[in-house]
Order: C-alpha cells, then structure tokens, then sequence
C-alpha cells in the first residue's frame, strides 16, 4: 500500500527542484531572487495598507453609526417638541378672542423700545391681525409686524403700515 503525499509537500518539492534547476542552469537566480523578494515585500506592504484602510474604514462606519443614531434622537426630540408647540398652540386658539388677542398685540407693542413712540393701530377681527400707521423706516415696519406674529392666536397678519417718505431735499 503506497501513501500519497499531500499536494502541498508536493509543491514544495517542485520548487526545490526547480530552484536547483535554476541554479544549475546559471539563468541568473540572484537577479530572480531579487525580483521574489521585492514582489513579496510589495505584497506584504500592500496587504498592509489594505488593512490599515479597512481599519479606517470600520471606524468611520462607527462613527456614522454613532451619528445616525444622534441624528434619530434629535429627530425623535425635535418632533417630540413639535407636538408640544401644536398643543400649545391649540390651546392659545382656543383661548384668543378677537379682544384679547387687540390687547395682547397692542401691549407687546407699547412694551417694544423700539416702537414705543409710534402710533401703531391694531384691529383683529375673527383672528386676522390688521396693522395700520405710518413709520419712519422699513426696519420699524418689519418690527412691529416681527411683534404681531410673535402673539399666539392670531389666524393671518396684514401689515398695511406704511412707511413715511423721507423729507425733500432743499
């Protein structure tokens, strides 16, 4: 009964003998040898780097994960105090008479430090806020209406102030 050998014993042996062959054939085994180890130590150092940049790979994948899970969280919050903001806001409706909602425009502006001194009318009707009067800049405008849409209750805003045209030039 004969034994085989392995395919890998096999191999080896193969080459061995065609290490020999090379070497007694003189067909230039230092240059061939040379050109082994370089190709091998090409290929250790390119296995290396694939490591070393799956090893980067695997950390920003972790982080991404940590952040997508940060990002669900905050979503999860963020609709959460959305919620909130509608109930809140229901409730205000369903608390805004046209009277409170004039006082509470009205009183927001006369508290404002910058409208203050000007004459601002307000009329609320059915929950639509009208702004009447004359200021002396774009800015004051945009401020008093900033002041109307910060109140709860009010359904629409018209901002019908108008802005006074500068003095003529002498």
């Amino acid at each position: 009964m004969s034994r085989h050998h392995p395919p890998v014993l096999s191999l080896a042996v193969l080459f061995a003998l065609s290490t020999l062959l090379f070497a007694a054939a003189g067909c230039g085994e230092d240059s061939q040898e040379q050109e082994l180890k370089e190709a091998t130590a090409a290929v250790v150092a390119k296995r290396e780097a694939v490591q070393e940049a799956r090893a980067e790979v695997d950390a920003r994948q972790q982080e991404a994960d940590e952040a997508r899970k940060q990002l669900e969280a905050a979503q999860s919050e963020l609709r959460e105090r959305e919620q909130a903001l509608r109930e809140a806001e229901a409730r205000v409706g369903l608390k805004a008479t046209d009277a409170t909602l004039f006082r509470s425009i009205q009183r927001r502006l006369l508290d404002d430090a910058e409208l203050d001194d000007l004459a601002i009318a307000v009329q609320v009707s059915q929950g639509v806020v009208t702004l009447r009067g004359t200021v002396p800049d774009e800015d004051d405008r945009a401020r008093a209406e900033e002041v109307a849409r910060a109140t709860p209750g009010a359904v629409t805003l018209e901002n019908r102030i108008q802005v006074a045209s500068p003095p003529a030039q002498e």
